[in-house]
């Protein structure tokens, strides 16, 4: 783990603005790969007892931190276009993606919550003090994990078709 200061100036996150290209690569780049591949011995201790099987051995599988980034990148349009007409059976699905992102990352966020005390500060001119977010946080390096991940690297391609 390394001290990290989170929230120290949201403006400047590539995650976060108007959708556009620049934000699509930079959600595309941070979630990739979504596909892992697992050992037996990995998906055994994970408790998991069926699964998709990798054509050279083990399994595929993905991790929860990428599901839940994945959540906050499929939430992330729906903010700014909340008033865009839709067509009702087209969006019936997308509205169930949405309510089962949003309880994955509430559960997620009661599975590990964030222990760090957030203090407050009075803001020139407010009525009541705000949180003063910028503290240090013991975070995953996220490097390591970045380059973990990519060595597991896996693609539909790569699954058995129980069928065949």
């Amino acid at each position: 783990y390394i001290n990290k200061f989170i929230l120290k100036d949201p403006t400047s996150s590539p995650f976060l603005g108007q959708p556009g290209p620049e934000l699509d690569e930079a959600w595309h780049a941070l979630l990739d790969p979504t596909a892992l591949q697992f050992s037996d011995d990995e998906f055994a201790r994970a408790g998991n007892i069926t699964s998709v099987r990798h054509k050279s051995g083990g399994y595929v599988g993905g991790m929860g931190f990428v599901h839940n980034l994945h959540c906050l990148q499929f939430l992330h349009p729906d903010y700014y276009y909340a008033d865009v007409g839709r067509d009702d059976k087209i969006w019936e699905s997308l509205y169930m993606h949405v309510d089962h992102c949003l309880e994955a990352l509430r559960q997620a966020a009661m599975c590990s919550p964030d222990l760090n005390i957030f203090t407050l500060a009075w803001e020139s001119g407010r009525r009541k003090p705000d949180v003063d977010f910028p503290q240090a946080h013991a975070c995953v390096d996220w490097t390591a994990l970045s380059t973990w991940t990519k060595s597991r690297a896996a693609t539909y391609m790569d699954v058995v078709d129980p069928g065949n």
